[in-house]
């Protein structure tokens, strides 16, 4: 099972929309666990066997959304190895 995370650092984006996101992944049918750090971060959690699959189906989503600061991140759930960088946008 791979996780993939889209991290959000709050301070870089000052008008993050959750809900906007919400609605943009829940038109391709995905619904993250939302994971948030009072007001430094907000990660959004995909699960997933394929992560091929669900990256190609996110990938558009986050592209379009070029305002926010995000850097998405593949990892092997109950590993060791460390997290590896898709995806890093610096934001408007």
């Amino acid at each position: 099972m791979k996780c993939i995370t889209l991290h959000f650092p709050l301070l870089e984006n000052k008008q993050f929309n959750l809900q906007h996101w919400m609605a943009d992944f829940a038109k391709i049918d995905r619904f993250p666990e939302v994971e948030r750090d009072q007001d430094n971060y907000i990660n959004l959690n995909f699960f997933t066997e394929q992560p091929e699959e669900l990256w190609q189906a996110l990938k558009p989503v986050i592209e379009k959304n070029t305002d926010h600061s995000v850097i998405v991140m593949s990892e092997e759930l109950d590993s060791e190895e460390d997290a590896e960088i898709l995806y890093e946008h610096p934001g408007m």
